[in-house]
């Protein structure tokens, strides 16, 4: 096992590893034995021995959590000035009693919705971090998992202020300026190919949901503390940071609060609430992505599958802002159009988000898009490169060929592969990305001057980012069909044309949100190539900062190069060696 994979113990927990020696600072700032980067330990058999062994790293680190909790306790006590309990600070308030309440919870009831059933985040699942273990919503053995049920109570989602607190968005300055940093900084890190000149432009919906104070502020607030506790050096052992998990833990807490009610049978008749369920969820998947993105977005995904299957497409032309042609969905000041064309557009943007994470998830997952995505990308008004940079028709294609590999995957564990098969629907995948690539190629710049507020896409952007992500797709149907072999000239041909691509990147095009077809093609790369790959995503990782998966984009690639040494291996298969969950966005 080479370093690039970290340590044995990180390996287990499935967390991001620095690789520092003697011991890395994940295990060293957790106080728990550090495993080190020598040959396969004998624990580590994939069954009885392995599973102690990681039961022990947790109760060694909850244990340590629980020190470390108590003298931030203790010293927040000592240094604490005595006020009025009306002024304390709303993101602390209540906590204390909601766990009490939870604690003292002898049985769940029934699920408010069948579709709810399905949903299950256990406790090593939910989270990254092992000091999120401590949820208010854990009433369970932490081996089990947590189904979410109503509560003996109603709870919304949308809290109603109480008569001790002011709910008002200005009422902590801290917590106003990382409002004020997520929408700067934050949000155009999360999409930077947005573009606030479309249907989708108007964030004003998400504001809107934002002063609600629900789970969406909070899992957005601490969003957007550890991205600036990153951007100023702070590393995740620091008070600032523990605050910004523990804003996580409360979003965590009072999604699974609103879950457990009866509320949460409103989902599909409440836009509003619809909208902030999964805007919370796409907070929490990015608060993953900015650590490395390796694992623990898969639950929330899964959350956002249950709610969006039932509600087909044709719902959405129901709206009246759909109906529109209206570029923009800017809303008139009439309050009920105002509500339904705002809230609308959020959910445009929010599904596009979902289709997205469901078909770009595919090269981890190995398997098929779980939403029925070419009804979703047949709809005209539905621009994903508007907001993710990528046109609707490479999607599709890009899903079209996620079911290619597990069709194979199926029909040759049957035994029932035909080779003849298998080329046929390839090369029909194959002649439909050649035609849009033609297309992209053939089209010309258009000027179309946008602000300088946020990051935006023209025409001729889109068409760049587009056309990046075809090669990539295409690099995928190669692999599929013939097999995992850089020297291929079909794979050569087309990872070149990237690198040629690349090199002629549109100066105000950020790669941030290149990273899956980068890792497809990087990973596909010759040796005389490779260089070229892993110098743009080191250079990627030490632009951002460490933010979001570019790190484990190289540490996927440079896997990948080695297990190539052994056999064939692409992206997909090289992630499952490596035990690398990643989400690429």
């Amino acid at each position: 096992m080479t370093r690039a994979t970290g340590c044995w113990t990180c390996r287990v927990r499935h967390v991001k590893c620095d690789s520092e020696t003697p011991s890395c600072r994940e295990c060293s700032s957790r106080q728990t034995n550090c495993h080190g980067y020598g040959p396969r330990p004998v624990w580590m058999d994939g069954g009885t021995l392995e599973a102690a062994e990681r039961s022990r790293i947790k109760a060694s680190i909850k244990e340590n959590f629980r020190r470390v909790r108590k003298r931030q306790n203790q010293s927040r006590q000592r240094s604490r000035v005595p006020q009025p309990a009306a002024q304390a600070e709303p993101q602390f308030r209540g906590t204390d009693a909601r766990r009490a309440r939870f604690a003292s919870e002898d049985r769940l009831l029934s699920p408010s919705i069948p579709l709810l059933q399905s949903i299950t985040y256990s406790l090593d699942s939910i989270t990254a971090y092992d000091n999120l273990q401590q949820l208010a919503c854990d009433t369970s053995p932490a081996s089990e998992p947590i189904l979410f049920y109503p509560a003996a109570d109603n709870v919304a989602l949308f809290r109603q202020p109480t008569a001790s607190e002011d709910n008002s968005v200005g009422n902590n300055a801290y917590e106003a300026s990382l409002l004020m940093h997520y929408f700067d900084q934050v949000f155009p890190w999360q999409f930077p190919y947005h573009n606030p000149q479309s249907r989708t432009g108007n964030r004003g919906w998400l504001l809107q949901l934002l002063t609600k104070r629900g789970p969406l502020y909070y899992a957005t607030i601490s969003l957007s503390s550890l991205h600036q506790n990153a951007m100023r050096g702070i590393n995740q052992e620091s008070l600032q940071s523990q605050k910004a998990y523990d804003r996580h833990s409360t979003a965590l807490q009072e999604l699974c609060e609103f879950l457990r009610s009866e509320k949460s049978a409103e989902l599909h008749q409440d836009e509003l609430l619809l909208a902030e369920f999964l805007a919370c969820s796409t907070m929490l998947m990015s608060f993953e992505v900015l650590g490395g993105g390796q694992s623990d977005w898969e639950p929330h995904l899964n959350a956002v599958y249950s709610i969006i299957i039932p509600k087909p497409p044709t719902t959405f032309l129901d709206s009246e802002c759909w109906k529109t042609d209206n570029h923009m969905c800017y809303p008139s000041e009439d309050l009920p159009h105002l509500k339904t064309c705002g809230t609308s557009a959020g959910l445009e943007f929010l599904y596009a988000n979902a289709i997205w994470f469901d078909i770009i998830s595919c090269v981890s997952t190995g398997k098929a898009p779980v939403l029925p995505y070419k009804s979703w990308l047949a709809i005209k008004k539905l621009k994903m490169e508007d907001v993710m940079g990528c046109n609707n028709r490479i999607l599709s294609l890009i899903g079209d060929i996620a079911q290619l590999r597990l069709w194979k995957e199926d029909m040759d564990k049957q035994g029932l592969l035909s080779a003849r098969e298998l080329v046929g629907r390839g090369q029909g995948i194959e002649s439909q990305l050649e035609e849009e690539i033609m297309k992209l190629s053939s089209e010309k710049d258009e000027v179309c001057p946008l602000p300088n507020v946020f990051p935006t896409v023209m025409k001729s952007q889109a068409n760049w980012i587009s056309h990046i992500f075809a090669l990539g797709a295409l690099v995928q149907v190669h692999t599929i069909v013939s097999g995992p072999l850089p020297y291929l000239p079909e794979i050569q041909r087309t990872v070149q044309k990237c690198i040629d691509l690349l090199s002629a990147r549109p100066c105000r095009c950020s790669l941030q949100g290149m990273v899956w077809p980068l890792c497809v093609l990087g990973c596909m790369a010759e040796p005389q190539s490779q260089s070229f790959f892993e110098e743009l995503v080191s250079n990627m990782d030490k632009e951002y900062k460490g933010l979001g998966n570019s790190s484990t984009v190289l540490q996927i690639m440079r896997g990948c190069w080695g297990l190539q040494m052994g056999g064939r291996k692409d992206c997909t298969a090289a992630m499952s060696e490596l035990n690398i969950h990643a989400l690429l966005v």
